[in-house]
């Protein structure tokens, strides 16, 4: 979704010089594209074509190298081992890369048999799949127009999830980690307080956290709730490879597009 790989750009330069104010350039000649929208791709393009994730995200993975940071180094192992199984992980990379398939589900009970379907390869420890797939319900919601009050509720009840503390609260006590718990709950509080995608996005990098990644996880959440400026979306075309755009693209056809 352009929401995740916008959110990618907008956290990148913000990983490893954290700040804790909103006071930044969105869209600096700092910003590059991560691993996170390098994975999305992958994942928009398995279930666009019905090939298998695994095999997908290899190949992009040797298809695309970040432009800024890397691939975590177990998950590296991973790619480049075609014979290895899920590797029990609890963080929150199968939640960043999971919004496609909150695109093309037409239920919620799709959404979450898909979510899964790219999500257990790796992440197949109950906290890691639980961000996913709360991340992929919560687009999903969003994408009906359910109110930020309505899917936080169903996130709360569904996945044991407190994403009722104030902003001001979530910012304090946050502290740089790539762990689905606290991460995820942090990325998707900051959508659900936003007023708009910039709200959003400058609440998850002022959250000093690891701004890439949550910020991919937020930037789908915020779009559906509040679409996304045309001139973002611009941005987002002169910087990211034409290939990869033309994947997500895709995951829009039919569904249109609402901008901010």
């Amino acid at each position: 979704m352009y929401g995740a790989l916008l959110g990618d750009l907008i956290g990148s330069p913000w990983e490893f010089n954290r700040i804790k104010h909103e006071q930044f350039e969105l869209f600096s000649p700092a910003c590059g594209y991560t691993d996170d929208s390098i994975m999305t791709a992958a994942v928009a393009d398995a279930l666009l074509h019905d090939t298998d994730p695994a095999s997908a995200m290899r190949a992009w993975a040797q298809r695309y190298k970040p432009q800024r940071g890397g691939y975590g180094a177990i998950f590296w192992v991973w790619l480049n081992n075609p014979d290895d199984e899920p590797y029990g992980s609890a963080g929150n990379g199968g939640a960043m890369r999971v919004s496609p398939a909150a695109m093309l589900g037409t239920t919620l009970e799709q959404v979450l048999q898909l979510a899964t379907q790219v999500t257990v390869v790796t992440h197949d420890d109950p906290i890691g799949l639980n961000a996913a797939l709360a991340t992929a319900h919560a687009i999903w919601l969003a994408r009906q127009q359910a109110s930020p009050a309505q899917i936080r509720d169903a996130l709360e009840q569904c996945y044991g999830y407190d994403l009722s503390r104030p902003y001001e609260q979530v910012q304090r006590e946050c502290r740089h980690s790539e762990l689905a718990l606290p991460s995820v709950p942090e990325a998707l509080t900051c959508a659900l307080l936003s007023t708009s995608f910039e709200d959003c996005m400058r609440k998850v990098v002022a959250l000093g956290g690891d701004s890439d990644t949550q910020c991919a996880i937020a930037g789908p959440v915020a779009e559906m709730l509040w679409g996304i400026p045309a001139d973002y979306l611009a941005e987002l075309r002169a910087r990211v490879p034409a290939a990869m755009l033309e994947v997500i693209d895709g995951l829009y056809v039919g569904g249109g597009l609402r901008t901010g």
